[in-house]
């Protein structure tokens, strides 16, 4: 923990000095970029996962000419050290998305979806929801689900996935809307969805590594998901197609897309350029449009700086696969890197400012993972380390340093509810319950830390001996209660205060 200011300034001057070396080439605006192929690019990218604790990563760039370039480093298993290659798959996670938004956009193209005609139209609405009964469910639109204000929440936990808002008034980022509008793209094909999706967007782009469903060739090419701290997760074969994060692909496949979408030849330019104009803004410099981040960026160049408002980017997080992309039409240019690591996200902004040239990406802040030259990561590291192997006494220790030394971070109340989950999925719960609680002490006015609190003490308390559990069915009990005291619309909280009385 001493050493975070100088593992942090280090990594900063080490992003600031990526510039372009001798092996870079020009952009379509004659400015140097880092070229794929470099030597320099391949050792930095060596170092950054060393960095950041990813075992393996593979990285891919479109050119402004269309050239695809591919680098590879680490290692696709640590358990067999089996090395990166241009073959290795990846799960895509939500990188999922933009590809079943581009399979929508061929119905649009072809006359049968439109964006603004509600979906019940097309499929069961009321039945995919479990019955729920809310008639604005009768009013959501492909142009809501692609543009995540369709109300729904992300993933529906415990019951029918109610709706948050009203369709098209807010953002809310929803995986549910995806599978929604893939039901809908069953229905109007009538194939399943792996099969629609591959015949109208995977294989006509060359991309034969890639599916929506696990292949029993994967057994041989797919790299293994590690944790925080580098242990392999269990891999997930999804026998069936989710539209927003099935995808299993390489990271040259993918590139194959991103080109398709810098020079459309499935779906009219016109259709392609409105997923790079926002439908909704969600931020400053971040607003969302058709199955695409868009973010407002300013490259800084020799000659004076040029403001692209039209860069589309998107993150993807199964867990144990973490992975980013964007492109930027203006340029003409993308990038794409996948990771078999839930430390995968904290290289993004590395990632972009080594390859697509120096500027702030406001996404990657948006996105909210601690990057690898910031703090925060360190933080998150050593606490998780002082969790599993010493306890909720280590988590204290720890966090009394770190409040010392920057307090900025010990206050960051996102970072330390992940870090709970990441210990609580250990089933370490002691640990888990000490970081809950820290993160309780310092935003007691947070209905969401209270719930993670209170989840805590249910996961702990169903883990013990029904003799040994009324200690912490009343700790969760209080905390859930809370958590509805603070935001009565916590359905969550109500759910699992049933759960706890029938403990």
């Amino acid at each position: 923990m001493t050493n975070l200011r100088a593992f942090a300034l280090v990594w900063l001057l080490l992003c600031l000095g990526c510039g372009p070396g001798a092996h870079d080439v020009a952009d379509g605006d004659g400015e140097p970029t880092a070229s794929v192929g470099s030597p320099s690019l391949e050792q930095r990218l060596e170092e950054m996962i060393a960095a950041a604790e990813v075992p393996g990563l593979a990285l891919a760039t479109v050119a402004p000419d269309g050239t695809i370039d591919e680098v590879v480093v680490g290692v696709a298993s640590l358990e067999s050290g089996a090395p990166v290659t241009t073959e290795t798959v990846f799960e895509a996670a939500s990188l999922s998305k933009p590809v079943t938004a581009y399979g929508a956009l061929v119905q649009v193209a072809a006359g049968r979806l439109d964006l603004d005609r509600p979906l019940a139209e097309i499929v069961d609405v009321v039945a995919f929801a479990d019955g729920l009964e809310d008639p604005r469910l009768l009013e959501i639109t492909p142009w809501h689900v692609l543009s995540h204000t369709s109300g729904f929440p992300n993933w529906r936990r415990d019951g029918p996935p109610e709706l948050r808002f009203d369709p098209g008034s807010e953002f809310g980022y929803s995986g549910e809307g995806f599978v929604l509008l893939g039901r809908a793209l069953e229905t109007l094909s009538g194939q399943p969805l792996d099969e629609y999706l591959a015949s109208t967007v995977l294989e006509p782009l060359g991309m034969t590594r890639s599916s929506f469903v696990w292949r029993a060739a994967y057994v041989e090419t797919s790299a293994v998901g590690h944790d925080l701290l580098g242990v392999a997760r269990e891999k997930g074969k999804p026998p069936n197609a989710n539209a927003a994060a099935s995808l299993h692909t390489t990271a040259g496949d993918y590139a194959l897309f991103l080109r398709e979408m810098l020079r459309p030849t499935l779906v009219p330019e016109d259709l392609v350029a409105r997923m790079a104009a926002s439908a909704i803004t969600i931020d400053d410099g971040i607003g969302w449009s058709l199955g695409w981040g868009v973010e407002t960026v300013t490259w800084e160049r020799s000659e004076g700086s040029l403001e692209d408002s039209g860069v589309l980017w998107h993150w993807g997080d199964n867990g144990a696969f973490r992975c980013f992309t964007a492109l930027s039409p203006v340029r003409g240019e993308a990038v794409v890197y996948l990771t078999n690591s839930e430390n995968g996200l904290a290289l993004a902004a590395t990632a972009l400012h080594d390859v697509l040239g120096p500027a702030e990406h406001p996404a990657v802040e948006w996105a909210g993972y601690p990057q690898v030259a910031d703090p925060a990561f360190r933080a998150q590291q050593d606490l998780l380390r002082a969790g599993v192997e010493g306890g909720a006494e280590a988590v204290r220790q720890t966090d009394a340093v770190l409040r010392a030394e920057l307090p900025e971070v010990a206050d960051d109340e996102a970072l330390y509810n992940s870090l709970g989950y990441s210990l609580l999925w250990r089933d370490t719960y002691d640990a888990a319950i000490a970081i809950f609680s820290l993160n309780v002490e310092r935003h007691p006015e947070s209905a969401n830390v209270h719930d993670s609190l209170g989840e805590g003490y249910l996961r702990r308390a169903e883990a013990a001996q029904p003799e040994e559990r009324a200690d912490d069915v009343a700790q969760a009990v209080a905390a859930y209660e809370r958590s509805l005291e603070l935001d009565s619309g916590n359905d969550n909280a109500r759910a699992m205060l049933e759960r706890l009385a029938a403990l």
